[in-house]
């Protein structure tokens, strides 16, 4: 098998796959070099990884500017400092469920002047006039039923932050993390449990360590890694 990755110094760490090509975007240049791949019956290795057994790429045929893309900031803990705090963040993981983490962020800010700064005393006197203008809102993902989930939730995020004298109390009121998951669950709107566990993360509360809680439940989940990860670097002494 031919290496590849020794002859090119566009070739240094990321590469992009698609159908027909792979390419490289070069740090240092606002190009990418673009190899072509043809059937054949010899593996290809990048840097000591092989690509594939049945593919081989021949030489680089043309150089594409592209734009260069924003990448999405990887979410980090943060202190509450208010009961709009807890309902930003508990809004961004029922929007960000089964969507591009990447277009909820890039919209966030559109989405924060739409909902009055997530103000939950605002939010819950929120009318179906406001859901329709909301859904008239070319700025946000439009999605009626997360919509109307956030107005539920700031109503009972605020029912709660009453009945024990503080949200943060409410928080704390349960045994375990799985019995606060499951309250939780029942109680808000739209919210799963990868929504849970993102949601106590980033407010700063205690959560499972990840490789153990990532076992209960399907898939990988790269970003949420990619959050603890940060964590962890951040504070090694994170229980995360």
């Amino acid at each position: 098998m031919h290496d590849i990755g020794a002859e090119n110094p566009f070739i240094k760490r990321k590469w992009v796959f698609h159908k027909t090509y792979v390419c490289y975007q070069c740090p240092a240049e606002d190009v990418r070099v673009v190899w072509s791949f043809l059937g054949t019956p010899h593996g290809v290795i990048v840097n000591g990884t092989s690509l594939s057994k049945n593919r081989r790429f021949v030489r680089p045929r043309k150089l594409i500017h592209v734009r260069k893309t924003k990448v999405m900031p990887i979410p980090e803990r943060i202190e509450p400092k208010s009961l709009a705090d807890y309902l930003d963040v508990l809004t961004k993981a029922v929007f960000q469920a089964g969507v591009s983490w990447k277009l909820i962020d890039d919209k966030w800010q559109a989405f924060r002047e739409a909902f009055e700064d997530f103000d939950p005393s605002k939010v819950a006197r929120f009318t179906e006039a406001d859901v329709q203008r909301l859904m008239s809102d070319q700025r946000l993902v439009r999605s009626k039923k997360k919509i109307q989930a956030t107005i539920h939730n700031a109503r009972t995020l605020l029912e709660l932050d009453r009945k024990h004298h503080g949200f943060r109390n409410y928080l704390h009121s349960k045994g375990s993390y799985e019995e606060l998951s499951t309250d939780i669950r029942k109680r808000f709107k739209f919210v799963g449990e990868l929504s849970v566990y993102y949601f106590l993360f980033r407010v700063n509360e205690k959560v499972p360590y990840f490789e153990n809680w990532l076992t209960t439940i399907e898939g990988e989940h790269p970003r949420m890694r990619e959050m603890i990860d940060l964590a962890r670097q951040t504070d090694p002494g994170a229980a995360c």
